[in-house]
């Protein structure tokens, strides 16, 4: 799946649900994608496929908070 297809579900799909928590396998299950991972996008956490956007805080390994796009991180 392209980045930007990624991000653009991700966003619509989570867009009502900000400031919530969520396990991988939730995540996963809203977006119907096995190949999207959250740790990718997140403001706290960097590993070698991160992505340049960000739109979820790490909480615990597993677990994580949709912040959405551009939020003012200063975790």
């Amino acid at each position: 799946m392209k980045n930007e297809r990624a991000i653009n579900l991700i966003i619509n799909l989570f867009k009502d649900k900000i400031g919530q928590e969520f396990t991988t396998k939730e995540i996963k299950q809203i977006l119907k994608e096995e190949n999207i991972y959250p740790s990718d996008y997140c403001y706290n956490s960097y590993n070698k496929d991160s992505k340049e956007i960000y739109l979820f805080e790490k909480v615990e390994n597993g677990l994580f908070k949709y912040l959405g796009k551009n939020y003012n991180y200063n975790g």
